[in-house]
């Protein structure tokens, strides 16, 4: 699976006890990184998570089911199907 280079983009909800990514894309066909982009992201993002003292992090609104399904594949993710976003506790 690929996706176009764009920035990733989150928050910290108010309360501080979860983190929100908005987006995670990228296109590294051919590079060292070519497969890894959402694992490298996610991780950083578990890291920055426990630093700011939050306990969940959130993908929010998938853009289909392909990509809803290929954050699933990565462990521990659930999905919210009313809010339409993949969370995971941290």
């Amino acid at each position: 699976m690929s996706f176009q280079a764009k920035p990733i983009q989150g928050s910290q909800q108010l309360r501080g006890s979860k983190l929100r990514l908005d987006l995670i894309e990228s296109n590294p066909n051919g590079s060292s990184i070519d497969g890894l982009v959402a694992d490298i992201n996610i991780l950083c993002y578990e890291v920055y998570t426990q630093a700011i003292g939050a306990t969940e992090l959130r993908i929010t609104n998938p853009v289909n089911e392909s990509v809803r399904d290929y954050y699933l594949s990565k462990k521990g993710f659930s999905y919210n199907q009313r809010e339409n976003f993949c969370f995971r506790e941290i």
